[in-house]
């Protein structure tokens, strides 16, 4: 379960005066996580050692200038990067006391940020969606840079998106394309009825992602700090913040910095490895099946269709999971439950195989009916589970009605005993006199015919399938 805890004050803030902006232009790590850069919304940033909680030194753009993005540190040179009014990129040392004669270059294009992580060279993120390397950006600062988000684009309120934007090398288009930009969903939550008026959502790890300025699910309010785990839509840590959100969140190691009230407060947090156990029903790998039952019963029946495709897949693949590794623990109605739902777009690996090891037909039935690309080898798989139990006509009849490639399926038939094999042609011939009015029976002379090819030879030796193999004879020939 993921956890925030309390947290202290790195520095006070002085926000606008309508409150709109807390004064923090943003945050960016320096030498290690312990070193921050703090730019402000004027003309100045600010080192800060944060377990010690106090600056170390400071810089300012001279008047007339403004920095209109966070200053970032370069770790290969040990220089810091820059961006003021938007086009103009400046390059200083830390000892460097004044600005005025910092390296300068004038670019084409607004830049919105400028990336940079230990180890890495800096990456220039454009206001329209355009990536370069610092240094490819800096040996020709008059490039023409493409557009990747169209002027019209919006993004639907209350979704956390993730896109990729491939990086272009100098001269590797002529800037008079819009790329499409590629997006996954990664959480949609319920904001009510107005619009987010300041929010912002940051991903922690695979599977969890901060998110601050959004109504609390419960509470209802907008002053949460919140941590949701995407793989299965649930809320897993929430803290009320004090005084105003701004509408801003950063990461640093375990520590998430939140500018609120008049305050920039840092927050440790704690995201464990996700598992079905804690990420849905708040429980250790250790409960009971019953308490599983009770607490993602509950979730599947109280979540919205959307939120249900987002996560019945993980959901499957986790019951599946801890099934196989704890033979004391089996959840055939949730696995049914989800199946029914037709909200698993495909078979989780090994379901089938789990509800034929559990004995568990409906299941079996469910998946076969439900699921077009069960492989051949599972389908023989059950073939061979259902025939000796009593006929299980209504899971055979699935099996009949299952997709195959003749050429796949055919050396998994091989594998059936030769009793099995004349157990299932003489089922195969009362469907035929059953239903030999409808279309259904080609379908059946189908199997007919495959069950022949791998078990003729040893059928004839066998002889009390040698009427029964006359008959099909007949049926064939009347084909």
């Amino acid at each position: 379960m993921a956890a925030l805890y309390e947290g202290y004050t790195l520095c006070g803030l002085v926000p606008a005066q309508n409150l709109t902006s807390s004064g923090v232009h943003g945050i960016k790590s320096e030498r290690d996580d312990d070193h921050v850069l703090v730019t402000d919304s004027a003309r100045s940033v600010t080192l800060y050692k944060v377990s010690d909680q106090k600056p170390l030194c400071s810089w300012t753009v001279k008047q007339g200038r403004s920095l209109t993005c966070p200053v970032v540190y370069n770790s290969i040179t040990k220089e810091y990067v820059a961006v003021s009014d938007n086009k103009v990129i400046q390059i200083w040392k830390e000892d460097d006391i004044s600005l005025d004669k910092a390296f300068k270059a004038t670019l084409s294009s607004d830049v919105w940020q400028v990336h940079s992580t230990q180890g890495a060279e800096p990456v220039v993120l454009f206001q329209r969606g355009a990536v370069r390397f610092l240094d490819s950006i800096l040996a020709a600062p008059q490039q023409t840079v493409e557009d990747v988000l169209a002027h019209e684009e919006d993004l639907p309120n209350g979704r956390v998106y993730q896109s990729v934007v491939p990086l272009r090398a100098v001269g590797s288009d002529d800037g008079s394309q819009t790329l499409t930009l590629p997006r996954t969903l990664l959480l949609s939550l319920s904001v009510g009825e107005g619009h987010l008026e300041a929010a912002s959502a940051l991903i922690l790890d695979e599977a969890h992602v901060a998110v601050v300025g959004v109504p609390h699910p419960s509470a209802g309010a907008g002053k949460f700090l919140c941590i949701w785990n995407i793989h299965f839509q649930t809320l897993q840590a929430g803290k009320e913040m004090a005084g105003k959100i701004y509408g801003q969140l950063w990461r640093f190691s375990n520590k998430l910095f939140i500018p609120h009230g008049k305050s920039l407060s840092v927050i440790r947090y704690e995201c464990p490895k996700s598992c079905l156990a804690i990420a849905v029903g708040k429980m250790r790998q250790t409960e009971p099946v019953e308490k599983v039952q009770q607490e993602v019963g509950a979730f599947i029946s109280s979540s919205n269709t959307t939120d249900l495709q987002l996560v019945a897949g993980r959901l499957a693949s986790a019951l599946v999971s801890r099934s196989l590794a704890d033979l004391t623990f089996y959840t055939g109605g949730l696995l049914s439950q989800l199946v029914q739902s037709r909200n698993l777009c495909y078979i989780c690996p090994d379901l089938l195989l789990l509800a034929l090891e559990k004995r568990d037909y409906f299941l079996c039935q469910l998946c076969l009916q439900f699921f077009p690309d069960i492989p051949e080898a599972i389908t023989c798989a059950c073939l061979k589970a259902f025939i000796p139990v009593s006929l299980n006509k209504a899971v055979l009849n699935e099996i009949l009605q299952a997709s195959y490639s003749e050429n796949c399926l055919l050396p998994h038939l091989k594998d059936l005993s030769s009793q099995h094999a004349l157990v299932f042609l003489q089922y195969l011939q009362f469907l035929y006199l059953k239903y030999s009015q409808d279309a259904f029976p080609q379908r059946v002379m189908d199997w007919v015919c495959m069950v022949l090819d791998t078990h003729f030879t040893v059928l004839v030796m066998t002889p009390e399938a040698k009427g029964l193999l006359f008959k099909l004879h007949t049926f064939v020939k009347s084909q």
